[in-house]
């Protein structure tokens, strides 16, 4: 969804440039808003985020089984969320009003992270969001090869 609206602020501001400079102005700084979340969520790799999603599709594709891919993404998660926090506090000491978002966010992906991890502890990924698509892996069957009979003209 980020991309259709860069290309429509986009759009929008090149059409009232010369127009309205508050409006171009205002559709520009949205469609720079919009830039810097689509690369905060694809560049986070912190469960929900869709940097954690393709973590873990990654991780899962590399071989691990869910739980380590689990594990790796929370010993990822925690330290980017740490350090999310005290940005959002610095900001917040400073007066920006962002520090509130900040903070919100950060809570949130501790709260994500923290569901995750008593998962990990209950031995119950797979019934996480993350991993419940992922089945179990099966041992190739050894044997005689199975023929299927040719159709009857």
């Amino acid at each position: 969804s980020h991309l259709p609206l860069i290309l429509s602020f986009l759009a929008l501001y090149f059409i009232l440039d010369g127009v309205s400079t508050f409006a171009s102005e205002l559709f520009w700084y949205a469609m720079w808003m919009n830039v810097s979340l689509l690369l905060f969520n694809l560049l986070l790799p912190c469960w929900p985020l869709d940097g954690g999603r393709m973590m873990a599709d990654f991780l899962l594709l590399r071989g691990c089984s869910p739980t380590d891919a689990a594990r790796i993404i929370i010993i990822i998660s925690v330290p980017l969320i740490v350090t999310l926090a005290c940005y959002g506090i610095v900001a917040l000491l400073s007066g920006m009003f962002n520090g509130v978002l900040i903070l919100f966010l950060a809570v949130w992906l501790g709260t994500q992270t923290h569901q995750l991890h008593e998962h990990v502890s209950s031995s119950t990924v797979r019934s996480h969001p993350l991993f419940d698509c992922c089945e179990p892996r099966q041992q190739p069957t050894r044997g005689r090869p199975v023929t299927l009979p040719l159709p009857e003209d």
